[in-house]
């Protein structure tokens, strides 16, 4: 189980990668996390803000996604390209 994104990068680059399986989750299992005392109540509380997603992934897509949906300029939001394991520590310190 995983993001396609690796995969898919892989099998353009000429590995012999092929899907077995793929999954639709119903309801819809993405998020934006964000630590209970940091203030944002909202997408538009991210302005301003760090946040961190994996280049070209579903956290990129994701954070895209909404801000586009709640109007908030992509430029007021830092993004932070960080893959998980290090994506976990920083968001454990308090870095984004």
């Amino acid at each position: 189980w995983g993001s396609t994104t690796p995969a898919l990068a892989a099998m353009l680059a000429g590995s012999p990668i092929v899907f077995n399986a793929f999954d639709i989750y119903s309801p819809r299992s993405t998020a934006i996390i964000v630590k209970k005392a940091s203030g944002i109540n909202s997408v538009a509380d991210l302005a301003g803000r760090k946040v961190a997603v994996n280049r070209s992934g579903l956290g990129e897509f994701l954070l895209i996604a909404a801000l586009e949906k709640h109007r908030v300029d992509r430029d007021k939001v830092q993004f932070v390209y960080l893959n998980p394991p290090d994506a976990a520590p920083a968001f454990a310190q308090g870095k984004v």
